[in-house]
């Protein structure tokens, strides 16, 4: 019976028609990613086209080959499909083009400390000051730029002077960072991606300037397929897309890398540094206040910095949890710790009856008010980006409860903990109800703008929730509001973060 079905089934694969495919290493568009002790060709486009592919009832065999020959193979039909690229009318001639299936933009990336040297407004104005000045071109080999003057620039043999062609994205950076051009042409979310996974952020920098946005399709060999075949494809992406199953692929190929481009520059790591000095502070307070001794000190400011956090991670089985990541919250928690045991050990030596002034105690709670609500800030973008790299669905309900629980949810732990009986954050607090709604409201704008959604907005969806939870915060600690949603309206005082 066993050799039946296994005869069963190498009969139907040999009938499956194959779809032969190129791949080479562009993250997070394509790369390979180790899966457990498996090398596996994964990202964006992969993921999408195999989703495609097996809707239209074929197989996709993907084998690593230069961009440059994965066209000589498509116009021999040795190969018969390619994908992420732009339609051109001398690809017109060998291929066959599918509907698009997303957009691509193209970037300049120059060093940071030549910045100064590029004062140029558009493509146009650059190409002129490659000419004029003689300056080296990155680019990637038999790419098709995007602005037709970028392209007929690059096409031209007697520009072959200026260009110095490299095999991927990668390469091509890494000249520019070397100094063996001066400049370098990229596919904007891999030259992002790139930058952000090398480390190249402090050296080289994307030119503000517009260098071209259009479609992508997948393209088939005029020699090995027909007409039927791009039909077939077609059908299958629209059927994709209306499962739902493109837009999950999107939130977590292109979404999440968006995302994590748009907070790993070292503006969000301070914010995020900010917020968890002032949630151990928080902790560091209440020992002094119950007596507790180092441990319990230990104990009572970790828990509000990195409690929530490891709570969301293994709710979401991230791997691995966030506060393995990295030492820095723990060693900041430790040293807060130790410096407030130093200070409040001083404190207590000062005569009996000697009182801060009241100014300094304003002083203090402002700041510390202040940069909680910056904590809360950045902690809530952390719980909606997570919920999209996580691929939670759907996002509108795990976004704003992730971010909830990065921003509250260590705090509630503290509490649990310490056996408080008036847990300020569940009970009179106007806290993770502010998380809970700026989550919402980015987990709403990324979802709806997935197909569309670009570097550039997704920043200021982000800049917009940033700035949106720290006023809110700020205004509710300003003006004394308490949860308006309680079962008992009796007033009682309370400690507040």
């Amino acid at each position: 019976m066993i050799v039946l079905s296994l005869l069963f089934v190498s009969i139907a694969s040999a009938e499956t028609p194959v779809w032969r495919s190129g791949w080479y290493s562009q993250p997070p568009l394509q790369f390979s990613a180790r899966q457990g002790d498996v090398e596996t060709v994964t990202g964006l486009d992969v993921q999408l086209i195999r989703a495609i592919t097996r809707e239209a009832g074929h197989l996709l065999e993907l084998e690593e080959i230069p961009w440059e020959q994965h066209q000589q193979l498509l116009k021999s039909g040795d190969c018969e499909l390619a994908f992420g690229a732009p339609w051109t009318a001398e690809r017109e001639k060998f291929l066959r083009f599918s509907a698009p299936y997303r957009q691509e933009e193209n970037a300049l990336y120059v060093r940071i400390r030549d910045r100064q040297r590029y004062p140029f407004q558009d493509a146009a104005a650059f190409l002129a000051q490659v000419r004029s000045e003689g300056l080296r071109l990155g680019v990637v080999k038999a790419t098709a730029y995007l602005l037709p003057e970028v392209d007929a620039f690059v096409r031209d043999p007697a520009n072959a002077r200026f260009l110095v062609a490299s095999d991927t994205d990668a390469a091509n950076l890494q000249a520019l960072v070397h100094g063996d051009v001066d400049a370098a042409l990229s596919e904007r979310l891999a030259a992002a991606t790139i930058t952000t996974q090398l480390s190249y952020g402090m050296t080289i920098k994307e030119h503000p300037a517009h260098f071209g946005k259009m479609d992508v399709h997948a393209m088939f060999s005029r020699v090995s397929t027909t007409e039927e075949d791009v039909e077939d494809f077609n059908r299958a992406l629209h059927a994709v897309q209306a499962s739902g199953e493109f837009d999950r692929i999107l939130r977590g190929y292109y979404l999440s890398p968006l995302l994590q481009i748009a907070v790993g520059g070292r503006w969000f790591y301070l914010l995020d540094i900010i917020g968890t000095i002032a949630f151990a502070l928080s902790g560091v307070i209440l020992a002094h206040r119950g007596q507790y001794n180092l441990v319990g000190a230990f104990l009572l400011a970790a828990l509000p910095a990195v409690g929530g956090g490891l709570l969301r991670d293994l709710i979401t089985g991230r791997q691995p949890v966030g506060v393995l990541r990295s030492p820095v919250p723990l060693l900041l928690v430790a040293g807060l710790v130790v410096a407030g045991y130093v200070v409040f050990k001083l404190a207590d030596r000062t005569p009996e009856g000697t009182e801060r002034p009241a100014k300094y105690t304003r002083v203090f709670d402002t700041l510390f008010g202040f940069f909680d609500a910056v904590g809360l800030a950045a902690f809530t973008v952390t719980g909606v980006r997570v919920a999209v790299q996580m691929q939670c669905d759907p996002l509108w309900l795990w976004g704003p409860l992730l971010a909830a629980l990065t921003g509250a949810g260590g705090g509630v732990l503290r509490d649990i903990v310490r056996a408080d009986p008036d847990i300020s954050t569940l009970k009179r607090g106007l806290y993770a109800e502010v998380a809970l709604v700026w989550g919402l409201l980015l987990s709403l704008f990324l979802g709806a703008q997935i197909r569309h959604i670009s570097m550039d907005q997704v920043r200021n969806g982000i800049l917009v929730a940033l700035l949106g939870t720290l006023i809110t915060r700020l205004i509710i600690l300003y003006r004394g509001w308490e949860n308006p949603l309680q079962f008992n309206s009796r007033r009682a005082p309370t400690f507040r973060r």
